[in-house]
């Protein structure tokens, strides 16, 4: 479907769809423009769709595109930090650590793909969803492999799943990554700067304590 536009040079590619990453990470699929896109990088509007078919055909081949890229990079740091610690909260949080800084790096990236959480037109959520989750499973079988599904029924209270337990815990550190850019946009290269400051900054030992310990002094007597 896209045989036209990979057929491009590297370089020609790269530009086309950083600019048009840029275009809809600032103003969101329904106000992005391909005008304002075409014109930016001197082509014929004709050539874009000639290129992706359509707006949607865009969007979701750039969606694919930065998504893939972005766990690509993910997962490297990751590995690199594989076998570092023995403890699995130890390791999910050097992991989460990373996910922090790479989000940090890649502010545009990041933004663009929390845009489409929500808000997108039907007919593009319907061919979305099927990308997101295919990408999202491989994400999850990488990412076992690098300790954070690593997670044994031995060390969970009775009653637990396993595959219950770490959708919790990725839930509960996808908000915080979240809640700690959302604060930290426009000045990531501030915190940066400062990489030690990145775990204190997101309250990322608090949330780890409270996920390992709980948030209770004991069991509740009404039960």
């Amino acid at each position: 479907m896209y045989t036209a536009f990979e057929r491009q040079s590297a370089e020609r590619r790269q530009r086309i769809l950083k600019t048009c990453l840029h275009e809809f990470a600032q103003k969101g699929y329904e106000k992005a423009s391909t005008n304002a896109m075409v014109d930016a990088l001197g082509i014929a509007k004709g050539l874009l769709f000639h290129y992706f078919g359509s707006k949607k055909g865009l969007y979701l081949y750039l969606w694919e595109h930065t998504a893939r890229t972005f766990n690509e990079e993910l997962l490297a740091h990751m590995r690199h930090t594989e076998g570092a610690q023995e403890d699995f909260f130890a390791r999910i949080r050097t992991n989460t650590i990373v996910k922090l800084r790479t989000c940090l790096e890649y502010p545009t990236e990041y933004h663009f793909l929390m845009q489409s959480v929500s808000g997108l037109p039907q007919v593009v959520e319907e061919d979305l969803s099927a990308v997101r989750d295919r990408l999202y499973t491989l994400f999850m079988q990488a990412s076992t492999e690098t300790g954070i599904g690593d997670l044994t029924p031995e060390n969970l209270r009775k009653g637990i799943p396993r595959d219950k337990a770490i959708r919790f815990i990725t839930m509960v550190l996808d908000q915080l990554t979240m809640d700690f850019l959302k604060e930290y946009r426009g000045r990531e290269i501030e915190i940066l700067a400062r990489p030690k400051q990145i775990a204190k900054a997101a309250g990322l030992d608090e949330a780890l304590d409270m996920i390992r310990y709980g948030i209770c002094t004991g069991k509740d007597s009404g039960r």
